[in-house]
């Protein structure tokens, strides 16, 4: 009996041993199951704190990228403006000077030298005769007086009339009708115009530029009209004491001396009168 009892004794200790191991074997896998949640959540919270710091980076490259970039381009951009503003000077540097701008003078406006051609100018405006009185007035600004306007050219007939401006003597021109009515000078065909010396240093009319680019006023002679226009079909003089004209006339056709001419009269080696007609 004893020993019986004392093999059940020690039974009950290698269960209780057992119990007791069993015990520590759970303590001790629960404890690893905590470490390892543990872990996997401090794992998790790197795996966040990773992914923000790429994402913080990726960012950071972007921003640089895009910095980077707009540096560029705007160094280009003063790089294009450096060359250009330099290309310049160099230009700038191979002209010697500078000249100002022309100013156009109505008196240097230039016309053929072929008289024939029936046109000249006035405030840089080409005329070509024929052409009618409303065109003339239009261009030059020269117009009739208010008495003259309301009168009337006979039929099939030709006549002169002044040209004012300001109310001052600034043109003769020859007018013709040749219509078989009377009809008023507004209406009438301009066939020739005759500009004077006095016209313009008297009056400070406009100058006419006529054929050959001569004005009233300046300074002419026989070999230079010559070298513009050829030897004249005639010549008139006058000779008076500190007195002395000359008319030089170009007629278009020299046979049947027509009353189609070109006129200059010289007065004492300056040019008095320019006449350009192209009718009878």
């Amino acid at each position: 009996m004893e020993e019986e009892n004392k093999v059940v004794e020690e039974d009950n200790l290698v269960e209780n041993n057992v119990a007791e191991e069993n015990d520590v074997v759970e303590e001790i896998n629960n404890v690893e199951e905590t470490n390892i949640e543990e872990s996997n959540v401090v794992e998790n919270d790197k795996s966040k704190e990773n992914e923000k710091e790429s994402e913080s980076k990726g960012s950071k490259v972007i921003y640089i990228i895009v910095i980077t970039a707009i540096v560029l381009l705007i160094l280009g951009l003063i790089g294009v403006l450096v060359y250009f503003n330099t290309s310049n000077e160099i230009k700038d540097d191979t002209v010697t000077e500078k000249k100002p701008k022309e100013v156009v003078d109505t008196n240097k406006y230039e016309v053929s030298n072929n008289w024939k051609e029936y046109v000249v100018a006035v405030f840089n405006k080409t005329i070509k005769l024929p052409t009618t009185y409303e065109r003339v007035e239009a261009l030059s600004g020269f117009k009739l007086d208010s008495t003259n306007s309301k009168n009337y050219i006979r039929a099939n007939s030709n006549d002169i009339v002044n040209l004012y401006v300001d109310d001052k003597l600034a043109l003769y021109v020859y007018v013709k009708n040749d219509t078989d009515k009377e009809i008023e000078y507004t209406e009438s065909k301009v066939i020739g115009i005759w500009q004077s010396k006095y016209e313009v240093e008297t009056n400070h009319a406009e100058k006419i530029v006529f054929p050959g680019n001569i004005v009233v006023g300046q300074d002419m002679n026989r070999d230079t009209l010559i070298s513009l226009f050829g030897e004249p079909s005639d010549v008139r003089n006058t000779n008076l004491e500190n007195y002395v004209t000359e008319d030089y006339y170009y007629y278009e056709d020299e046979k049947s001396i027509t009353e189609k001419y070109y006129r200059i009269t010289v007065v004492n080696g300056k040019i008095s009168d320019i006449y350009l007609v192209t009718e009878k």
